[in-house]
């Protein structure tokens, strides 16, 4: 039942993200519903769960929106494998330990994806591409971590999902 739940979850927040968030800028920076969520899905619950989120999660994306099939499965594997480890070695379902690996993993995802999507046709120094895009975009997911983390711990405490069914 959790599963099949977090499926359902994850489902509706691509469909979100693709069709009505993507519009929402704030000061012309997106946030990444789908990525932060799937930090929370990692903060929150087990690994296969949260496996099973970044799996769904990064299937629909690359489906419905990437250029190139596969890169959102793996970004969001590795972001899900990295999450459960290191949450489960600070503090399991932590709000602040949600909210500093949500920090940290965008800040490594954007230089990342920068260097292997934009160097090639520009060439900007990396203090520039640091405050200028990476840290306001950290920002941005670190506070929409916030407010996903209340959402999904509402859910599981209201439906029990710690429950085995």
């Amino acid at each position: 039942m959790k599963k099949i739940f977090i499926i359902l979850i994850s489902v509706l927040l691509v469909i979100m993200q693709l069709t009505v968030t993507s519009h929402f800028k704030f000061f012309g920076y997106n946030y990444g519903l789908i990525f932060v969520a799937v930090i929370v899905v990692g903060c929150i619950y087990d690994f296969k769960t949260s496996l099973i989120n970044a799996l769904v999660s990064g299937v629909f994306l690359d489906t419905f929106y990437s250029l190139h099939y596969g890169v959102n499965i793996v970004l969001f594997l590795t972001i899900a494998v990295i999450t459960f480890f290191v949450s489960d070695y600070m503090y399991k379902g932590n709000l602040v330990t949600c909210m500093v690996i949500t920090f940290i993993l965008t800040i490594l995802s954007e230089i990342l994806m920068y260097y292997i999507l934009v160097s090639a046709n520009s060439i900007s120094s990396l203090s520039f591409i640091i405050t200028h895009f990476v840290l306001p975009q950290a920002f941005l997911n670190t506070f929409v971590s916030v407010i996903i983390f209340g959402i999904y711990k509402l859910l599981y405490k209201k439906l029990k999902l710690d429950r085995q069914w």
